[in-house]
């Protein structure tokens, strides 16, 4: 046994490509274990500390762990296979010179072993050290917390566990045939040049004609639990079929490029999609997965950002804070100068709160609100209300029965009433005094600008100060003092503080449950962008470097280097680029197809996702390029 660890040992740090290889091996087990950990703990601390949606944090949790987790299996299985042609053949001299099977598989789980547990190891402080970081980033003035930013024991032991499993695993996973595992062996080269199947493109046909219809349809206020589901269907199937369609794609290009080529570079490139247009995708399918996955996911997280809550919490952060408090018409005035000398208030307006009846109103109806204000009263307590005429009433369009009624009956609210209107029977003041309303000369505005304010519920009226006869009703009815601070959060417990009971019409919880959705989002971009183009680049500079034989033998004939050197670069941008770029197209796509039957303003093209993703792949083509043409000698000449 002894024996048998020394080998390994011995074969992980041997030659120089060993050592390249065990070092490679080690950077993807550090990768991999210190960004699950860190997505882990930034998942726990944004979402479970948010707030709300308790029940289903947990489950995105455990989405955001996985999300990482297969691109990490992926990753590390990959790196753990590097150069398999010529690790395959070190491990069948063994066999030749007496080793047993299970003898030599334990000398190559050794080998990848040893590198992939020093690069575990190596994760820790590669977690530490970007949760450190993470942790000085400011998420709109949501701390962090210590106790939620950590990751369960389960999950240690899981992570550092798994990465090392998975890299032994492979590593020691029993040779094939030579010839079935032969980069370039005839078999593969006959198996590679058939066309993929056209039925391919079937379901990424299928997904965008659904999301496609999606868009154009207009649903309107309602959308049937079917059309929904076949809209969920249509995004799921666009995502799954570009990754089948993907090698059809790669084929059509090559089959282009291969009839319009004018030079040796796009021939020999082009010939090598040809015959193996699936290869490199195959890498690339976990990359695209993911891409297709975060392009769509801003849909979601726009679709929670349409909620009026959440806009109007973003207001509080961008503008200013707005909180309520029902004040009688006698502590009115004094309620006002104590908010005036609380630290945090800006500016406090004052509106006399009345109901008014109509002649036939429905008693199952809700109660009708008004205020008394002046436009420029409104303007300064929050509401927008473009059509505001001074000194005439303002109906909202909500209620027909409102809009049609020519008069009807101010009364004055002598008790304060709660944040949620009740219905009229079930109100406390029955004996302050009233008053007769003309609205036949009301002015109809829409009812969201009556609504969409500090006010929480709104009003439908706005009479104003100089109506008829609604002096008395004026100075007895109760207030709502409308209380503007500096933009942040904390203003109801600054007044709660000051002993003076407010309401606010926002919801941190809400705001910083999507907020921490957006910023977790980011993160998990960031990360499986920088998995998915480590495990494409280490891949194809293998497979590049294994084309030593086939290079070395264009040598022989003439090819120069340079030659060389930009059909490999060719050869992997071609697949890398579509995939990426067109994963990110449809996700995007998709993302606009779940927004279509919820009303929301579509996505803006992913610019920057966009980008990424092309300057990505020339990143990682131009590192596959490196000594191609100049490592080849006679000996890879008689190789090949």
């Amino acid at each position: 046994m002894t024996s048998v660890l020394t080998l390994g040992l011995r074969l992980a740090w041997g030659t120089r490509e060993q050592r390249l290889r065990s070092v490679a091996v080690a950077v993807a087990s550090a990768l991999g274990s210190g960004s699950l950990l860190l997505v882990w703990a930034i998942a726990r601390d944004r979402l479970l500390g948010a707030g709300a949606f308790h029940s289903e944090a947990g489950f995105v949790v455990v989405g955001a762990v996985l999300m990482v987790a297969l691109p990490v299996v992926a990753m590390v299985a990959t790196v753990a296979r590097l150069q398999t042609r010529g690790r395959e053949e070190r491990l069948a001299n063994l066999r030749r010179l007496g080793l047993s099977a299970a003898r030599t598989r334990l000398v190559a789980a050794v080998e990848v072993g040893v590198a992939s547990a020093t690069g575990v190891l190596l994760g820790i402080p590669l977690y530490l050290g970007l949760g450190w970081l993470t942790q000085r980033i400011d998420v709109t003035g949501q701390p962090w917390n210590p106790y939620l930013f950590t990751v369960p024991t389960y999950g240690w032991v899981g992570v550092l566990l798994g990465v090392l499993v998975v890299a032994v695993l492979v590593a020691a996973w029993p040779p094939t045939d030579q010839n079935d595992r032969s980069v370039e062996s005839d078999r593969g080269r006959t198996d590679d040049v058939r066309r993929p199947g056209l039925w391919r493109l079937g379901p990424l046909l299928l997904g965008l004609a659904v999301c496609g219809w999606s868009v154009l349809h207009t649903f309107g206020d309602y959308v049937s639990d079917a059309q929904a589901y076949v809209i969920l269907v249509g995004v799921a199937l666009a995502g799954f079929g570009l990754l089948l369609a993907a090698p059809v794609l790669v084929r059509l290009v090559a089959d282009v490029g291969v009839k319009v080529a004018r030079g040796p570079v796009t021939t020999i490139a082009t010939r090598r999609l040809q015959a193996r247009p699936g290869s490199v995708l195959r890498v690339v399918a976990t990359l695209m997965a993911v891409l297709v996955v975060l392009a769509g996911a801003r849909g979601v997280i726009a679709a929670f950002q349409d909620l009026p809550q959440y806009e109007e919490a973003e207001r509080s952060f961008s503008q200013e804070q707005v909180a309520e408090v029902s004040a009688s018409a006698a502590e009115a005035a004094g309620i006002v100068a104590t908010l005036n000398e609380t630290p945090g208030v800006e500016r406090v307006i004052a509106l006399p709160m009345t109901l008014v009846t109509i002649e036939d109103q429905d008693r199952d109806d809700e109660s009708i609100l008004a205020a008394v204000a002046t436009c420029a009263e409104l303007k300064d307590a929050g509401a927008r209300v473009p059509d505001c005429v001074e000194g005439r009433l303002l109906v909202g369009d909500s209620r027909p029965d409102l809009l049609t009624a020519k008069s009807g009956t101010v009364t004055a609210l002598t008790e304060p009433q709660g944040p949620y209107l009740e219905p009229p029977d079930e109100l406390p003041n029955r004996e302050g005094p009233s008053a007769g309303l003309d609205l036949s000369d009301a002015v109809t505005v829409p009812a969201d600008d009556l609504y969409d304010w500090g006010v929480e519920g709104g009003v439908h009226l706005v009479i104003p100060p100089d109506a008829a006869e609604i002096g008395e009703v004026v100075a007895a009815t109760d207030r709502q003092l409308v209380v503007h601070g500096p933009p942040g959060r904390g203003l109801t417990t600054t007044l709660d503080q000051a002993g003076i009971w407010s309401y606010s019409a926002y919801d941190t919880a809400d705001y910083d449950f999507g907020q921490s959705m957006l910023f977790l989002m980011w993160a998990l971009a960031a990360v499986l962008f920088v998995l998915g183009l480590f495990t494409v680049t280490v891949a194809l500079v293998d497979r590049a470097a294994a084309r030593r034989q086939e290079n070395a033998s264009l040598r022989a004939l003439g090819t120069s280097p340079g030659v060389l050197r930009r059909a490999q670069f060719l050869e992997a941008v071609v697949p890398v680029l579509l995939g990426t770029v067109s994963a990110v197209l449809v996700g995007w796509f998709g993302g606009n197809a779940y927004l279509s039957f919820g009303l929301v303003d579509p996505l803006p093209v992913p610019w920057l996702l966009l980008a990424g993703s092309v300057l990505g792949s020339f990143v990682v083509a131009g590192l596959t390029v490196f000594g191609i043409g100049s490592d080849s000698g006679p000996e890879d000449v008689r190789r090949g």
